[in-house]
Parts: C-alpha cells; sequence; structure tokens
C-alpha cells in the first residue's frame, strides 16, 4: 500500500486561487537599459542606472520618470530611502552616499564594508549592505559604516536587498530566486522564483516586492503573502502502471495469496483521471481510511505467475508549500 502513495506524493496539481506569493500583478517596461539598485520612497520608486549615471524617480503606477538625479558615483548599486534622503552605495567605488533627492548634493560619505557591495537597504533605524564579494549580508553603524552584524547570503550571489518590516529580502541572479530572511539568524523562510532572468534592486511598498531585472530592462510588483498555502507548477498528463506479481516455484501449489494496493486519490498536486485494476478485486479501506483493492487467489498451480495490477492517468505535478509568516 505505502509504496504507490509515495510515488505519487512530489507529483500533480490543481488551479491555484489567484496571485499567491511571488505572483507578478504589475510590469512596467522601462527605457533604460542598466537597472540596478531599487528603493520606494512612500509615493515614488527610485531606481539607480549605471550607464548614465543617474537615480531616477518613478510612478510606480506609469513607470514615468518624474525626477532625475546625477549618481553621487560612477557605478551606482543598491538604493534606500531613509524617511528623508536616499541612500546609494557603488560597487566599485565601495562607497555608501547620502543624497538630496532634490538636488543630488552629497550629504554623507562613508566606507562599504566587503568588496562588491551591491543591495542596500534602510530598516528604519540603520542600513543593511548586501555584498556580492564577500558573500555577506551588513548591518552597518552609521556613524562609520562598520559592520555590526553579518549574515551569510542564502545562496550564490547578493544582488539587491529590501526590509519589509520584519524580513530582509535579497534576489539572487545565479539561482533566479528571491529569499525572505530572518534578520537575526540569516534563517532562509521562504524562497519565490525571480520573475525575470536576472533579479537585481528589490524594493517594499507596505504592501508588495517590487524587483527590476537587470537583463530585460523590466519593473516587477509582486505578491508578497496572500491565502494561498502552496503553488503547484510542472503540470503534467502521465500514465503510471503498478504491477504486482506472485510466482509459483517448486511442485506444489499455493492454496492461498491475497494481494492489497492502495488507491490512490486526489491531492494538491495530484488528480486522479481514471483508474483500471485487473482481475477481479474487492473494495476496502484499513485503520487510516486508505482505500485499498483486494485481490484473492486460490490454488495457484506451480511454475506460474499471477499479476495484480492497477492503471492510473492522472494530472501530476511538482509542489511548494509556502511558510506562514506575519504580514
Amino acid at each position: 500500500m505505502k509504496p504507490l502513495s509515495v510515488l505519487f506524493f512530489t507529483v500533480w496539481a490543481f488551479a491555484l486561487c489567484l496571485g499567491y506569493p511571488g505572483d507578478v500583478i504589475q510590469t512596467l517596461a522601462l527605457t533604460n537599459s542598466f537597472p540596478t539598485g531599487l528603493t520606494f520612497d512612500g509615493s515614488y520608486l527610485w531606481l539607480a542606472d549605471h550607464q548614465t549615471d543617474c537615480l531616477m524617480q518613478i510612478d510606480p503606477e506609469t513607470g514615468n520618470v518624474v525626477h532625475r538625479i546625477p549618481s553621487p558615483g560612477f557605478w551606482p548599486a543598491g538604493l534606500a530611502w531613509d524617511g528623508q534622503a536616499l541612500w546609494n552605495v557603488d560597487s566599485k567605488q565601495t562607497q555608501v552616499f547620502r543624497i538630496d533627492p532634490e538636488t543630488g548634493t552629497i550629504l554623507r560619505v562613508m566606507d562599504a564594508p566587503g568588496s562588491r557591495p551591491e543591495g542596500l537597504t534602510w530598516d528604519g533605524e540603520t542600513l543593511w549592505l548586501a555584498d556580492r564579494g564577500v558573500k555577506q549580508i551588513f548591518k552597518l553603524d552609521l556613524n562609520d559604516g562598520t559592520a555590526v552584524k553579518a549574515l551569510p547570503i542564502p545562496a550564490s550571489s547578493a544582488d539587491g536587498l529590501t526590509f519589509d518590516g520584519r524580513y530582509l529580502w535579497c534576489s539572487d541572479r545565479l539561482t533566479n530566486e528571491l529569499y525572505m530572511i530572518h534578520p537575526e539568524s540569516g534563517e532562509v523562510i521562504l524562497i519565490l522564483d525571480a520573475p525575470g532572468p536576472y533579479a537585481r534592486g528589490l524594493t517594499w511598498d507596505g504592501t508588495c516586492l517590487w524587483n527590476v531585472d537587470y537583463q530585460n530592462d523590466c519593473l516587477y510588483k509582486l505578491v508578497r503573502q496572500d491565502d494561498a498555502l502552496y503553488q503547484c507548477t510542472q503540470t503534467r498528463h502521465t500514465r503510471v502502471t503498478l504491477m504486482h506479481e506472485i510466482k509459483a516455484y517448486g511442485k506444489g501449489q499455493i492454496q492461498k495469496a491475497e494481494v492489497a494496493l492502495a488507491i490512490p486519490g486526489n491531492l494538491p498536486q495530484q488528480k486522479i483521471l481514471s483508474l483500471s485494476l485487473t482481475p477481479e478485486y474487492v473494495s476496502g479501506q484499513d485503520r487510516w481510511q486508505q482505500p485499498f483493492a483486494l485481490f484473492e487467489y486460490q490454488n495457484i498451480p506451480a511454475d506460474s505467475v499471477v499479476r495484480s495490477v492497477m492503471t492510473v492517468d492522472a494530472e501530476l505535478s511538482a509542489i511548494r508549500y509556502f511558510t506562514r509568516c506575519a504580514k
């Protein structure tokens, strides 16, 4: 009974409700070609572009640029908003700048820890910085930029960083995933597929995540959390045949034999389309209410084979369960 249940556990799906964590609910095409950092100032998105050396204020409804200022360095990467001013880290100069959002005037400069700073975010009190070179996420002391806490990056790279009020989020352009991270332990709580092929800047607008893609020059607005418990992908149709054989050896006969095969049912990742069993059988349930087919045989002759066969047509898929977390 158990082998068939295990066989079907990892495989089918039915349609999800609209929207699930990581689902794209808005896409904005950009006119600039080298987008890196991203942040939200309460009303508008800010985007860094390392080709034009500009920081652009963008209308999140239309994608239109409403204001732009020069970047403080020649390779602007991560952006953060502290409630009054912008912060921008330059990945080549390894410096962090505080900037007047109206004029672009540099208000402060700090050396960044690490060798390849990329992501930057504000947690309400201080800055966090993701460094691709040393594969660390640093909490900074604003007095001098010293790292007062370090967390390992979740996977291969660290390209964008944001804070949603409780958790850090980091984008990884090598794994094409977004990671929700506990800021105290560094534990990865949730993993989402990135919406594009080269995930860079991340930001949080109070309700949703935003991610900018460096390769296809698009801004994506993403569901951070809803009531969906899981996501099913790679749905496919398949036929599975399970065969149980009894072979009689020797000169005598097998007087009595019973074979029980578990009958699979519908699961979130599994939809049974049709099922056939041969030869004749008796239906039953075990103590866990698992239905089964019972095949009963008597007087099986020597040197013979008896087969109990179940054939199932099903829709199957991979399933990813979502961790419940506070909004």
